[in-house]
């Protein structure tokens, strides 16, 4: 839905080119699948895109013939609303999916330190920096088997240091989840990178979704 340096038509444009994206990569797929926050990236969008987002997902859970089949949506930023008295379209779009007939194959992680399977674990967007540096500091004693820990945040951003609506990790606590024996894949920021040797992997956006991406 982002809108700036675009017209109606451009815009319309950019959704249906990343639906389209989102279907061929799930038909790619056999697995799980995980979203590690913002699916959306806004906190509300038409609902008409929800209802299309919705239909690929179902059809990708369709699938019983494969056991492993599943989708993990993360909660980001933007799926999250401080005074809580309005429903994102993030979890609209989780409560469709959990009384289909496929919400066994479903999962929404956006409470807290929690595991998505025994190696990959996750810490979803909090309400506030407090709240989340706990769950930083819950997974510091990091449970047995797991290996890799999902986050959506930013990687030592000065700017968002104070500010609760985008999270951010510092080098410290970093160096104490690594130590742990974390690998830390982060979401939210645009540009991917790596670093720490590659056990702090920055995604960055698989495909483009506004045009400064």
């Amino acid at each position: 839905t982002r809108s700036g340096g675009t017209t109606p038509q451009s815009q319309a444009a950019l959704r249906d080119y990343l639906l389209s994206w989102l279907e061929e990569t799930l038909n790619e797929e056999t697995g799980t699948v995980t979203v590690n926050g913002d699916l959306f990236d806004s906190f509300a969008v038409d609902t008409n895109e929800v209802i299309k987002v919705a239909k690929i997902l179902m059809n990708y859970l369709r699938d019983w013939a494969n056991p492993y089949c599943r989708i993990n949506l993360v909660a980001g930023n933007h799926d999250y609303n401080p005074r809580g008295d309005k429903l994102s379209s993030f979890h609209l779009l989780c409560h469709i999916l959990s009384i289909t007939e496929y919400r066994d194959n479903f999962a929404v992680f956006d409470k807290g330190f929690e595991s998505l399977d025994k190696t990959v674990w996750c810490i979803p967007h909090m309400a506030n920096q407090a709240l989340f540096d706990m769950e930083i500091e819950k997974a510091t004693n990091r449970p047995e088997h797991a290996k890799y820990l999902l986050l959506h945040c930013n990687y030592k951003n000065g700017f968002a240091e104070n500010s609760d609506h985008s999270l951010n990790i510092n080098d410290d606590q970093v160096g104490d989840l690594m130590r742990a024996g974390w690998t830390l894949i982060l979401g939210h920021e645009h540009v991917g990178y790596r670093l720490r040797g590659g056990r702090v992997v920055v995604v960055g956006n698989q495909v483009p979704s506004s045009v400064v991406d």
